[in-house]
């Protein structure tokens, strides 16, 4: 028969050969796709992932590197005070970014961009999460985090999602974000929610369902080398889900791939924000042919990476950063083994050790030191052994770890609150603090420029590709809450963000005080100087949350009544006598002129 060729049909063979093929297609997907993944973590996992698991661990107080396995067991958290002390430094609040335009045909009153950054760090709650990215930052030198637009009824916001070191993709090959090839997060979700997803289509105009071949995803599929599983397991807890699916999701400037439990390739489809800047920019050029206005063919569109990543200590060469954990992780332990060593002297002290004659080893349960016990045995069955004796230099060698331990982080002893010796000057307290104020602005201005930079240019270009023409946006005042009505869409280009930071507006503004008042000082000395006008000038400076109306009640002197009516009481009122007190000569004079009747 025609349809039948050796044992199987026509039909069937070509049939058989198409899904071969298909599968041969998949698994040269799944192996390319999966193995940018392998190339990223077995780096990480080479030279990074122990380090960054011994650093959590000095930070909840959990000893990694144990010398002298002694009776005691403490440890001194000097790890988590730093870090601690850091975090409440730089993120106490959301950064100040203002927008400023690239060139000069663009949008230049960028006050509108500011304040819907500001609008969406509120609405998100980024105070929080950036305190808890800060302290993954501090703790490992690396602070990672992925951003995505959702829909509102008031034009939508940017939504942040903090990534834990251990599950960010990064390209091995890179230095720093800017040279990225690939970039993504190893995340978790169960199938249930997967299948729910929908995600809108730009070519049909509606929602569809988001992932595909989720009939091959078996759920249950757990890694223990992810970042929640490590960390369950050192502070001995267990989350055993069995409905939860890995998810490796993987993106390119023009791409997005996510595979379901390294197995499975669940979405691939083009970077949407790459497709709808080619899609918004064919637009323009239409309507800008329709005007007969000229095009510009220099803007290249590019496909946005919604990642930021940044470090406490980078390297020219590497991708990861380091932190002052990994400085001062040696230092800690060495603390904790001399204060074991030195309260394990101070018990020896305490509780010296015995020795018994054999003869009596029956009473070796018996012989706890008790006051006022009576030890049944004869002369000299039992002596005391002599307690070793304490160096004379472990406390101040203490001391000096922890003095150590503070530089290294920038954390200054007497800016903690503690008291300062008798021999420590004036200027020597200024100098300490000046350092760690230098050393606490780096950091600021680190953060500032790299990881805080990224996000405020992603943020910007999510509002160009997402928000719509006219979306409210939230104002705080100092006594109420306005919504204004804005046009996003207007700001077209490229914008850079100047990022400030609070702490660095706090030391800005405390070294402009302290310079004003210096000044004042200077000034005043000098009597030719305008007094009044010169409190009018410097006031202002010195003190900023002064009103100018607070300023004149100040600098203005009390009106003084007039000549004639000093001496004068108001209509009504009479003089009442006053007792008044003479001089003390006086006083005496007079006593010793009067006497009594017998003349004394």
């Amino acid at each position: 028969m025609l349809y039948n060729v050796g044992n199987g049909d026509v039909f069937g063979f070509k049939l058989t050969e198409q899904k071969n093929r298909q599968s041969g297609e998949k698994d040269t997907k799944l192996t390319k796709w999966l193995g940018k993944f392998e190339r990223s973590w077995n780096y990480a996992k080479q030279n990074y992932h122990q380090k960054w698991e011994n650093n959590w661990k000095l930070y909840r107080n959990i000893r990694v590197k144990r010398s002298h396995d002694g009776v005691v067991q403490t440890f001194v958290p000097m790890v988590n005070s730093a870090v601690n002390t850091i975090v409440a430094e730089l993120f106490n609040s959301n950064p100040l970014v203002n927008y400023v335009p690239n060139h000069p045909d663009q949008e230049a009153d960028t006050k509108v961009l500011n304040e819907i950054y500001a609008d969406f760090a509120l609405r998100d709650n980024w105070v929080q999460k950036n305190k808890v990215n800060g302290r993954q930052g501090l703790i490992t030198g690396n602070f990672c985090a992925f951003y995505e637009w959702i829909e509102d009824r008031d034009g939508g916001y940017v939504h942040k999602i903090n990534i834990p070191i251990r599950d960010m993709i990064i390209d091995p090959s890179s230095s720093s974000y800017e040279d990225w090839r690939y970039v993504g997060r190893r995340f978790f979700a169960d199938k249930k929610s997967l299948e729910e997803e929908t995600i809108y289509d730009f070519n049909t105009g509606s929602y569809k369902k988001r992932y595909k071949n989720l009939d091959e995803v078996i759920s249950g599929g757990k890694d223990e080398d992810d970042d929640k599983s490590k960390k369950d397991q050192m502070i001995g807890s267990i989350d055993d889900n069995k409905d939860r699916v890995e998810l490796i999701e993987i993106w390119t400037k023009k791409h997005v791939v996510v595979i379901a439990n390294r197995s499975t390739i669940i979405e691939e489809r083009e970077n949407p924000h790459y497709a709808l800047a080619k899609s918004q920019q064919a637009q323009r050029k239409a309507e800008a042919q329709l005007k007969g206005e000229e095009i510009s063919e220099d803007d290249k569109v590019e496909g946005l990476l919604p990642f930021a990543h940044g470090r406490i200590y980078a390297d020219i060469s590497l991708p990861y950063g380091d932190s002052d954990v990994d400085i001062i992780a040696d230092q800690q332990e060495l603390l904790n083994e001399l204060t074991e060593l030195n309260i394990e002297a101070l018990l020896y002290t305490l509780y010296p050790e015995k020795t018994l004659d054999p003869k009596f080893s029956e009473w070796i349960d018996d012989m706890e030191p008790a006051p006022g016990k009576i030890y049944p045995l004869p002369q000299g069955a039992m002596s005391w052994n002599n307690p070793p004796a304490i160096p004379n230099g472990i406390s101040q060698e203490r001391l000096n770890i922890k003095d150590e331990i503070r530089e290294s982080s920038a954390i200054s002893r007497i800016s903690k609150g503690a008291s300062a010796t008798g021999s420590t000057t004036a200027t020597e307290i200024k100098n300490m603090l000046g350092q760690m104020d230098s050393r606490i602005q780096e950091k600021a201005q680190t953060l500032a420029n790299e990881f805080f930079f990224q996000e405020a240019k992603i943020v910007l270009k999510l509002i160009q590709l997402y928000a719509p023409e006219q979306m409210w946006v939230r104002t705080l005042g100092d006594a109420k809450v306005s919504f204004d009505e804005v046009n996003p869409r207007r700001f077209l280009g490229e914008y850079t963000p100047m990022i400030t930071l609070d702490i660095q507006r706090k030391l800005q503004r405390s070294e402009e005080q302290e310079a004003y008042t210096q000044a004042y000082q200077i000034l005043i000395q000098d009597p030719t100087n305008n007094l009044p006008a010169l409190k009018k000038i410097m006031f202002r400076k010195m003190f900023p949350d002064l009103t100018q109306e607070e300023i004149e009640q100040i600098i203005t002197p009390p009106e003084q009544p007039e000549q004639g009516q000093q001496g004068q009481l108001p209509q009504g009122e009479e003089v009442t006598p006053q007792d008044t007190e003479l001089p003390l000569q006086e006083a005496m004079a007079g006593d010793q002129m009067e006497g009594n009747k017998y003349g004394y």
